[in-house]
């Protein structure tokens, strides 16, 4: 997982677009997907101090069904021809 406070020192161009549009905190984490496939979940917070270690603790729970959802999402927006559906 990888969190950072959108403070003076901006790594990536979109946490500066972020932070101009009200962000304070920016989290990203591995989104693993039912068919084996890695992807990533971000999430930004407008909340001054930013993520809480319990709203953090929460989503790392939901990791999985999120996932899952995600997976079906991508499955019924983009079909391919190897789908069992």
């Amino acid at each position: 997982m990888y969190e950072t406070r959108l403070a003076p020192t901006i790594y990536f161009p979109i946490m500066q677009d972020l932070k101009t549009k009200g962000a304070t905190d920016y989290v990203a984490m591995p989104l693993p997907f039912s068919n084996g496939q890695n992807n990533i979940l971000t999430l930004t917070s407008d909340h001054p101090k930013g993520f809480k270690t319990a709203n953090l603790t929460l989503v790392k729970s939901a990791q999985t069904s999120i996932g899952v959802v995600m997976s079906i999402h991508q499955r019924c927006v983009f079909p391919t021809a190897g789908d069992d559906w």
